[in-house]
């Protein structure tokens, strides 16, 4: 295995960043979110990367998990592309058992991912 060049890395300073970063480095445009407090992180990492010039991925405001779900789901089916879907920790992780159960069967690329409640 070699080693990391420099030109691979990219300074960021909180973790929302380097979560924005790592979908730009795996090339997600899109990221479907059923917005709350514990993804508050990741939407200021966005704001401060666009600020900066920097290319971020255009955010999917869906009113519930199912959508954004099924909205990662259907887009996958036109692209045929892998997409992340981010959703509140607890309860919004659990609501997305259907649309799971539809991505699950119709074998489509989604990456489930969920904030974590404050302390």
């Amino acid at each position: 295995m070699s080693p990391e060049s420099s030109s691979d890395r990219v300074d960021v300073s909180t973790g929302g960043e380097a979560f924005v970063e790592m979908m730009n480095s795996n090339g997600v445009d899109y990221l479907f979110i059923n917005s709350g407090i514990d993804t508050f992180p990741i939407h200021e990492g966005i704001a401060k990367l666009r600020e900066s010039g920097r290319p971020t991925l255009e955010v999917i405001l869906c009113p519930d998990q199912g959508t954004a779900i099924a909205a990662a789901h259907g887009y996958f089916n036109v692209t045929r592309k892998p997409q992340v879907v981010l959703v509140h920790v607890d309860a919004g992780t659990m609501q997305l058992g259907g649309g799971m159960h539809n991505a699950l069967r119709g074998r489509a690329g989604i990456v489930l991912c969920a904030g974590r409640a404050p302390p």
